[in-house]
């Protein structure tokens, strides 16, 4: 049986209530890629917010960063909040850090999985995904090959181990063309599985 496609807006659905309930609220579950589309302070407060929880729950976590996005002391704040030990909290989260789109892709096409495999973590996080695909040292055709087949590989992904995917991109500097790019592939027949493109911050 084919899973079932989704994809669709919405304006600051995150405002007034926590980052992971909020985003559960809106659909944000297992098997289930969330593209989160707005300013990066924001986006970063949202990722930053859910790791910490799913830390905190002992379900772990696996962050791919391809802006530098992960703040340690920010996600500490957050797990001590949580009233939680920092320390053990933070051991439950898995760190890749890109620094070149070719990198962000490869990383995301074939170690990604293998690693969700084996960790189990209840959530994925990719930071910052067009920040090195915006590289101005990287051809504009193949950037964008490259962030479309990075889109499909974490939705087949999150389809196939059923892990939550949470992908950031910030709308500071990104071309509205980048924008309706994550959409049309979000929204492209060739994707199987739900997915979901949220616009705004918290």
């Amino acid at each position: 049986m084919r899973a079932r496609r989704r994809a669709r807006a919405s304006a600051n659905p995150l405002r007034g209530t926590t980052a992971a309930e909020a985003l559960q609220a809106e659909g944000f579950r297992p098997g289930e890629l969330t593209l989160l589309l707005g300013p990066r302070s924001e986006s970063s407060a949202v990722l930053h917010a859910c790791c910490a929880e799913a830390a905190c729950r002992g379900q772990g976590a696996v962050w791919v960063d391809g802006g530098n996005a992960l703040d340690t002391l920010a996600l500490s704040r957050r797990c001590r909040a949580l009233r939680c030990g920092t320390r053990e909290a933070l051991d439950r989260v898995n760190v890749a850090r890109a620094f070149t789109a070719y990198q962000l892709q490869a990383i995301i096409g074939e170690r990604l999985e293998a690693k969700v495999l084996e960790a189990s973590p209840s959530l994925v996080l990719v930071a910052s995904l067009d920040e090195l695909f915006g590289d101005q040292d990287v051809d504009r055709r193949e950037a964008r090959h490259l962030m479309r087949a990075s889109l499909e590989d974490l939705r087949s992904m999150a389809v196939r181990t059923g892990a939550a995917v949470l992908v950031s991109a910030s709308a500071e500097g990104v071309p509205p063309s980048e924008a309706a790019l994550a959409h049309r592939v979000l929204s492209a027949g060739k994707l199987a599985g739900p997915a979901s493109v949220r616009r705004g911050g918290v």
